[in-house]
C-alpha cells in the first residue's frame, strides 16, 4: 500500500467511525439536562494533525502527478547519429559508416592494413591458425558493456564491427545499439550473420572479455556462439613487444606511443557503463554519442595496429627494443628465419646502450636454437660488457661446459659467481676443477712412447690413440 493511500485510509477512519456533531451533542446534553462538553485539547491536536497529513497528502499526489520522459518515443533518441532497425525478435539500433580509403592513424595509413603479412601476425601471436587468414576475410570487433567485470548480469549494450569492404575497397564500421534491454534478441541475431561470414576474428582484449561476453549473452538467449575460428587478440601481441616500455599497453596508451595520437574530450571506459545507464533513465546523450565515438575509434586504432604489426619484419616500422622482443617471439615459436632477419633489422638501425644487452641476449637464444654453439658463447660475452649479472654468468659457464667442453673457461666464469647458491656453486666449481685437471693431464704427457709396432697398431685400440692424444 502506497503511501498516499495509508493517508487517505487514516483520513476516512475518522469520518468511517463517526463522532457526534455539535447539534447532536446539545440535543443528547438537553435530554439528558447536562451541559455540553467543551472541547477538549486533545480535539485541538487532533484536528492540527489531521491538517498536517492533508497536506503531505497533496503534495505528494502533486509529485506524482509530474510527466517523465518517455524512453520509447522518438524525441528521446533522436539526438544519437542512429538508425532503427526492426526483426522479428525486436529493435535496435546501428550505424553504418564507409571509412575515407585515406583514413590513417597518426601517420600509418588504414589501408596498409590489407596487406599485412599474416603468417607474421601468426608468429607474433603465437596461432599458427592465423597464418592462413587474410584480413579481406576478418572481422574486428570491440564491445562496450553495463560492466566492466562480466558475468550473467553484464550487457553488451553496444557491438562495435569493422571489416575490409572490397566493393567499395575501404574499411567499413558499423556500432550496434541497444535503446532498450529487450532488443537484444534481435542485435544478436544480426551479430551472429556477421560472425558466420568471418573467417577471422580481431580485437584487443578479446580472448579474456568480449568473445566469453558475447558467448553468455548467446546462450541466454539460446542460441549458440557461430564463430569458432582464428582469433588474432591484439592485446597479446602488444604485451609481447611493448612490456616494460614508456609507455603500457592500454589500446589509448598504444595510440599514444607507436602514433603520436591523443584523443580529445574522449570518456574514460570506466565511466562508459554509468552514461548509458543515465541515459537510459533519461538523462544527457551527449555522453552516448562520446561512446559512440570512442568505441568506433578503438576499432580505427585496432586496424592500425593490424597495419604496424603485420609489416614484414624487414620492412618493420617498430622500435629496435620492440623488434628485439619480436625477435624473441619468432624464436619461441621457432620461426628461426624471421627472428634472424628482425635481429638483422635492430642492428642495422644501430645498438643504443639501453637495449645493446638484450640484442645480444635475444641474438644467443636463437643461436642456442640453432646449436651455433660458439656463436652462442659470443653473444653471452657481448652481454657481459652491457651488463655481466649472475644470471648470464650462469647460462655462459654451462654453455662452456656441457656445449662446448671447455671446463677451463667454465671455470674462470664460475670463480665469478653464478648466483645459484652457494652450495650448488661449490659443486659445479669442484666439478669443473677435476674437469681442468683430467683435460690439463691428458695435454702434457709425462713421456713419449716409442712408436708402436704394426702387430700393436693392429691388436691395441689405446695403442692407436696414444700417439694422436700426445
Amino acid at each position: 500500500m502506497g503511501f498516499s493511500s495509508r493517508l487517505q485510509r487514516f483520513a476516512d477512519a475518522k469520518t468511517a467511525a463517526g463522532s457526534p456533531s455539535a447539534p447532536e451533542r446539545e440535543d443528547a446534553a438537553s435530554d439528558a439536562n447536562v451541559p455540553a462538553p467543551v472541547e477538549s485539547a486533545g480535539d485541538d491536536l487532533l484536528a492540527q494533525l489531521r491538517a498536517r497529513m492533508a497536506k503531505a497528502l497533496a503534495k505528494h499526489e502533486a509529485k506524482s502527478t509530474v510527466a517523465r520522459p518517455d524512453l520509447t518515443t522518438t524525441e528521446a533518441r533522436e539526438a544519437l547519429p542512429l538508425e532503427a532497425v526492426e526483426t522479428a525478435s525486436g529493435t535496435f539500433e546501428r550505424r553504418l559508416r564507409l571509412e575515407s580509403p585515406l583514413a590513417r592513424l597518426g601517420g600509418m595509413p588504414l589501408a596498409d592494413a590489407r596487406a599485412a603479412n599474416m603468417p607474421w601476425l601468426a608468429v607474433l601471436a603465437l596461432d599458427d591458425q592465423l597464418a592462413d587468414c587474410t584480413i579481406e576475410d576478418a572481422l574486428f570487433l570491440d564491445t562496450e558493456t553495463t560492466g566492466l567485470s562480466g558475468g550473467t548480469g553484464t550487457v553488451a549494450f553496444l557491438v562495435g564491427l569493422a571489416w575490409w569492404d572490397k566493393a567499395e575497397g575501404r574499411f567499413a564500421t558499423e556500432l550496434l545499439f541497444l535503446p532498450s534491454f529487450a532488443g537484444e534478441g534481435a542485435m544478436l541475431e544480426h551479430l551472429e550473420g556477421r560472425l558466420r561470414r568471418a573467417k577471422c576474428l580481431v580485437t584487443f582484449n578479446g580472448k579474456s572479455f568480449d568473445v566469453p561476453l558475447l558467448k553468455t549473452r548467446f546462450a541466454l538467449h539460446r542460441r549458440v556462439f557461430p564463430f569458432e575460428g582464428p582469433h588474432l587478440d591484439l592485446l597479446h601481441v602488444a604485451r609481447r613487444l611493448h612490456r616494460g616500455g614508456p609507455f603500457g599497453v592500454r589500446l589509448q596508451a598504444l595510440e599514444q606511443g607507436l602514433f603520436g595520437l591523443e584523443r580529445v574530450d574522449d570518456i574514460p571506459s570506466s565511466q562508459v557503463p554509468q552514461a548509458y545507464l543515465a541515459w537510459l533513465r533519461g538523462g544527457d546523450s551527449a555522453p552516448m554519442r562520446a561512446v559512440l565515438d570512442h568505441n568506433t575509434q578503438d576499432l580505427l586504432t585496432m586496424i592500425g595496429l593490424v597495419a604496424l604489426y603485420g609489416r614484414p619484419p624487414g620492412e618493420s616500422a617498430l622500435s629496435s627494443k620492440a623488434l628485439i622482443a619480436a625477435a624473441r617471439t619468432a624464436t619461441k615459436a621457432k620461426a628461426r628465419n624471421q627472428a634472424r632477419a628482425v635481429l638483422e633489422a635492430a642492428e642495422a638501425r644501430g645498438l643504443d646502450a639501453s637495449f645493446a644487452r638484450e640484442f645480444h641476449l635475444a641474438k644467443a637464444v636463437l643461436c642456442k636454437q640453432e646449436a651455433a654453439w660458439q656463436s652462442a658463447a659470443s653473444s653471452l660475452e657481448e652481454a657481459r660488457v652491457w651488463l655481466d649479472d649472475s644470471e648470464v654468468r650462469l647460462d655462459l659457464a654451462k654453455l662452456y661446459e656441457h656445449r662446448l667442453r671447455d671446463a677451463r673457461a667454465a671455470l674462470e666464469v664460475t670463480a665469478q659467481g653464478t648466483g645459484e647458491g652457494h652450495e650448488r656453486e661449490e659443486r659445479r666449481r669442484t666439478r669443473l676443477k677435476k674437469k681442468t685437471a683430467v683435460s690439463t693431464a691428458e695435454s702434457t704427457p709425462d713421456s713419449y712412447p716409442s712408436a708402436p709396432s704394426a702387430s700393436e697398431t693392429a691388436h691395441s685400440p689405446d695403442a692407436r690413440k696414444r700417439p694422436g692424444r700426445a
